[in-house]
């Protein structure tokens, strides 16, 4: 889930597919020399309240694995 900024586990048990409509505001980050920061919110509603307030879903932050892709190199293609 690109929004959420991190890897998104479906943990819900729901096996059909659903067309929802979710109404929330964009997290603003920006960087400073002690790291990342986040933006204080300034009007709508953050992407977990607005899942757990219009479609009853919570968002938790847990610990555990998942699959990732390492690259280790990448070339330029050669001149055909």
């Amino acid at each position: 889930m690109p929004f959420a900024k991190r890897t998104v586990i479906d943990r819900t048990g729901l096996k059909a597919t659903y067309d929802i409509e979710l109404t929330f505001s964009f997290d603003t980050f920006f960087v400073t020399q002690s790291g990342i920061q986040q933006a204080p919110q300034t009007e709508g509603m953050s992407l977990a309240t607005a899942l757990r307030e219009q479609l009853g879903l919570k968002l938790e932050s847990t610990r555990g694995p998942s699959e990732v892709v390492v690259i280790d190199a990448a070339h330029q293609p050669s001149p055909d």
